[in-house]
């Protein structure tokens, strides 16, 4: 489940920086909220990095922390949705998890 919420993330994040998109929906912030701590930081790390956005991404639309990351919802508001990650495998769901 990780790759999904991921996905999610980052599909939402950059539509909802000022509508960038037309093409997705708009983002349903409320529906992420269930995937708090079902990914660690490095499962997170490694989907930006290396499958997600390949080709980086504006600092200003995800800030990576230990415990959490910041996702852009409103450049205009500057509005902030926090995933906090899982502390560990372990406690991360997972990925096949329905």
């Amino acid at each position: 489940m990780p790759s999904f919420l991921l996905a999610a993330i980052v599909a939402t994040s950059v539509q909802s920086a000022d509508n960038i998109s037309v093409l997705g929906n708009k983002p349903r912030w409320d529906v992420l909220e269930r995937y708090q701590q079902t990914i660690t930081h490095d499962e997170f790390l490694h989907l930006i990095d290396d499958v997600y956005c390949t080709h980086g991404f504006a600092a200003d639309l995800i800030d990576v922390n230990d415990d959490h990351a910041r996702i852009l919802m409103s450049r205009q508001a500057q509005k902030f949705f926090t995933l906090r990650f899982a502390t560990d495998e372990r406690c991360s769901r997972s990925r096949y998890q329905v």
